[in-house]
């Protein structure tokens, strides 16, 4: 039992140690050693440093966003406010033109009388401000469109087509107007030409009616009428010649060469008289068939002529102001559909 239990005991045992038993390499470097005791503590706050950069940036870009759109909010509020303003400005404009238009509109429609020209002639002298008030509002309607309502878009809208009307018609009233000044002023002169005209030519017809007697009272007579005839021929030929200064596109070049026709008719019987009281008949019969023979040219001229001269300036006036009127009147009609358009 004993050799068993050596025998065990023997085998239990280490073999003796010839060889020194391999050791563990010596630590070179300094193994990973855990954390030490308060860094993660600091881990935690770089954690927490960076959410709160997240934060703050996030913060910084809300606050960025509401102030453009506070910018925004307050820009378009005060483009409103200005378009708004220069919509009341327009208006002010367009009001205190209008005393204008109104005067312009009135004379424009009214009949060419011999009274008009004082009025046509005011007028035309306000016509400059009138537009220039125009051209003003059209530029400040033109600056309404940004950051106006639906309301105040219309509303510039329909202004500045009623003033852009307004300013057509002011571009056309000074023909029209020029125009009603001068027909109404050849009016009177026209007239007491005619009335002359008239006057010399019964005068004349007198003058032949006593010459025709063949008497010495009556051809005494006849050379009194054809003087007095003479002078009323030279005041119409004056008349005329005013009126045709003064409106031009008459045609009163036609009243003038009938009156030079009566002129030489006039001439012609003068020296027939003075030859029959001076005892030349043949003369006298020879200047008395001239007479005859030009007076026959002088009726066809007469029935050339327009019936009176305030026709004649009447036609006249239709014919030169025909363009200047359509293009005025197609600018009042708009106008007056503007308007409209405001009221409503």
């Amino acid at each position: 039992m004993a050799d068993e239990l050596d025998s065990i005991s023997s085998e239990q045992q280490p073999p003796a140690a010839t060889e020194p038993q391999e050791q563990p390499p010596a630590a070179t470097e300094p193994r990973e050693q855990p954390p030490a005791a308060g860094s993660h503590a600091d881990a935690l706050l770089k954690a927490a440093s960076r959410r709160r950069v997240k934060w703050m940036s996030a913060g910084l870009a809300a606050v960025v966003i509401f102030g453009i759109m506070a910018f925004m909010a307050y820009q378009t509020f005060t483009q409103r406010l200005e378009s708004v303003r220069a919509i009341d400005a327009a208006t002010k404009l367009i009001e205190d033109a209008d005393v204008i238009v109104v005067q312009v509109d009135t004379v424009v429609r009214s009949e060419v009388t011999s009274t008009l020209a004082e009025s046509a002639r005011a007028a035309a002298a306000q016509v400059p401000d009138a537009a220039n008030q125009l051209e003003e509002a059209i530029v400040l309607l033109e600056q309404t469109t940004e950051g106006t309502t639906l309301e105040d878009e219309k509303r510039g809208s329909d202004l500045l087509a009623a003033v852009e009307a307004r300013r057509d018609m002011m571009e056309q009233a000074p023909t029209i107007l020029r125009l009603n000044q001068s027909a109404s002023e050849a009016l009177v002169p026209a007239r007491e030409g005619w009335d002359a005209l008239v006057s010399a030519d019964q005068k004349s017809d007198r003058a032949v009616a006593e010459y025709n007697l063949l008497t010495k009272a009556g051809v005494r007579a006849s050379r009194q009428i054809n003087r007095e005839a003479a002078a009323e021929l030279a005041t119409a030929r004056d008349k005329f010649a005013l009126a045709e200064r003064l409106f031009p596109e008459a045609p009163f070049d036609q009243y003038l060469a009938y009156v030079d026709l009566r002129l030489a008719l006039n001439r012609l019987s003068q020296q027939s008289d003075a030859a029959w009281l001076d005892g030349s008949l043949k003369r006298a019969n020879a200047l008395i068939r001239q007479y005859n023979d030009q007076e026959t040219a002088a009726i066809e001229r007469a029935k050339t002529l327009p019936e009176t001269p305030e026709k004649a300036i009447a036609d006249a006036y239709e014919a030169a102001a025909f363009r200047a009127t359509e293009a005025y009147y197609r600018a009042r009609d708009a106008a007056t559909d503007a308007d409209r358009q405001l009221r409503e």
